[in-house]
């Protein structure tokens, strides 16, 4: 599988606008890309402070998450002793499980926290190697879907690049009318 450049990988990821499940998902695609890169020694995590001001629901999801992976961190840093509640900054050790532990999607008073699709990790697991393994050389998203095709549908193949621009893997440009990515 074709590797991000480890010197281009970003020390920041942001959650804003992800449903709890998407999020934690985000968080650990992103902590693993930099564990087996060795190239971040922190990652500040954005999620915000919640619209109550007492910590959102990915805030909370995020810390009881870490509290229950502790050994695999060197050290968790919370925004609040820095004077910033919306982030965290984690000091990343070794790989974290790809699944994400039903409990921690449980709000504060027990119950579901509401989230889109739950994706298989084996499956986002093979349409990221092929989307990257395709981006070896940047290309635009119609080229991209070409060379993809018959492997997996366009909707999914646009989602995984999606989800790879947030994670700050992959960069997208628009240039006469089309859009162009590349792996940074």
């Amino acid at each position: 599988m074709a590797r991000p450049n480890a010197k281009k990988l970003s020390d920041r990821i942001d959650l804003h606008d992800l449903s709890v499940h998407e999020a934690l998902g985000e968080f650990v695609y992103h902590y693993n890309l930099c564990v087996s890169t060795g190239s971040i020694r922190k990652i500040e995590v954005i999620h915000g402070y919640g619209s109550s001001g007492v910590g959102g629901r990915i805030k909370t999801a995020l810390r009881r998450y870490l509290k229950i992976h502790s050994l695999n961190f060197v050290d968790v840093t919370l925004g609040d002793d820095l004077g910033n509640p919306g982030i965290t900054i984690v000091y990343p050790s070794r790989e974290l499980p790809r699944q994400i532990d039903p409990a921690v999607l449980l709000d504060t008073k027990s119950q579901p926290v509401a989230h889109s699709r739950v994706h298989e990790p084996i499956r986002q697991t093979e349409i990221e190697k092929h989307v990257l393994r395709a981006l070896n050389t940047p290309k635009t998203e119609e080229k991209l879907l070409v060379k993809l095709r018959g492997e997996f549908r366009a909707p999914v193949i646009r989602a995984e690049l999606k989800r790879l621009v947030r994670a700050g893997i992959v960069e997208e440009s628009v240039s006469n009318g089309a859009k162009h990515f590349g792996i940074k």
